[in-house]
């Protein structure tokens, strides 16, 4: 009998609702539904210490950890376990939010190389960050040995899109997850990370994606002239690049109070 592929979700946030965990059921969903068995962990109903950056630390060595009071290490063996990771975190102040970086910190699988991760980064509010905090936590991945697919940056501005995504993302990764994908060393692994979408962009690239899909938002809310005139002047930003960071931002700013005040 084959046995079915077994993914873990974690979501950072210390909500257990909002955009992040809601993005997280999504793919969990999907992967469900492509025949995985998927654990869900919230890590804001775990207690989660904070690395103390231990003097001669057991987690580099025999993969242990001095602190043993909290849930890290039985989510660790469960990491270890799985065939495939979905890890989504919620952007605070452009970054990844300070409960799902603690995990980070003390994440040591053992297992880790090559298994697939499908990363999700979600920002309410102006959206700023989601890239930036998408581009952290692959990174961090990477360096865990993860191989990191299909990453997905999501906002407000595109809330159903994006839930759609993580749906479709969280089926696709069952099939990643039927064959390991080693890597021969770290450069190997940020070769890999540097091809995917997204890994690349500035912060201008940012803001012109930001500012690219609250103009498909207006659309979706019938704000065709709207969006049309943004449209055009995103055209023209892009074509005629001086000041671009400041166009961008100013860009960013006006399509963004149009889509919340629309």
């Amino acid at each position: 009998m084959i046995s079915k592929v077994k993914i873990l979700a974690i979501c950072g946030s210390p909500h257990i609702e909002g955009l992040s965990p809601g993005l997280l059921k999504k793919a969990a969903e999907g992967a469900r539904e492509a025949g995985a068995d998927v654990e869900v962990v919230l890590l804001g109903e775990k207690k989660i210490k904070q690395c103390i950056a231990c003097p001669s630390p057991p987690c580099w060595t025999s993969l242990d950890c001095n602190i043993k009071d909290d849930d890290v290490l039985s989510i660790r063996k469960t990491l270890d376990d799985c065939d495939a990771l979905i890890i989504a975190v919620p952007v605070y102040f452009l970054g990844i939010n300070g409960l799902a970086k603690d995990f980070i910190d003390r994440i040591r699988p053992r297992e880790a190389t090559g298994k697939p991760v499908l990363p999700i980064a979600a920002a309410g509010g102006t959206g700023k960050g989601c890239v930036k905090a998408l581009q952290d936590l692959c990174t961090s991945l990477t360096i865990f040995g993860f191989r990191v697919v299909m990453p997905l940056p999501a906002t407000r501005y595109n809330r159903e899109e994006a839930f759609n995504e993580a749906a479709l993302r969280g089926r696709k990764l069952v099939e990643e997850a039927k064959e390991r994908k080693p890597f021969q060393g770290l450069s190997e692994g940020y070769n890999w990370l540097y091809s995917l979408p997204y890994m690349n962009w500035n912060l201008v690239d940012e803001l012109l994606y930001l500012s690219r899909i609250a103009i498909e938002g207006l659309r979706r809310k019938g704000r065709i002239d709207l969006a049309e005139q943004f449209a055009e002047e995103l055209i023209s930003l892009e074509k005629y690049p001086e000041n671009l960071l400041e166009r961008a931002a100013n860009l960013h700013e006006r399509t963004m109070h149009a889509f919340n005040t629309t």
